[in-house]
């Protein structure tokens, strides 16, 4: 999991799958907002400085950019 430089949405690997889920609501327990589809078995989950882009690493040895 990791969140966005203000602390407003988190971005959640879906181990096991094939998804990414977004949370906003982050101070009360997170609603989820969107679910991407990424590589397979996503594993780690890191968010640009700025908030820009998210970055995802998958077992099978890709990297999905989540941006605007």
């Amino acid at each position: 999991m990791a969140f966005t430089p203000d602390g407003t949405h988190a971005y959640v690997a879906n181990f096991g799958g094939t998804t990414v889920s977004v949370l906003t609501d982050t101070d009360w327990g997170g609603k989820v907002t969107h679910t991407i589809t990424v590589g397979s078995d996503p594993r780690g989950v890191a968010v640009h400085p700025k908030g820009w882009f998210a970055y995802v690493t998958n077992m099978n040895g890709t990297v999905s950019v989540l941006g605007p």
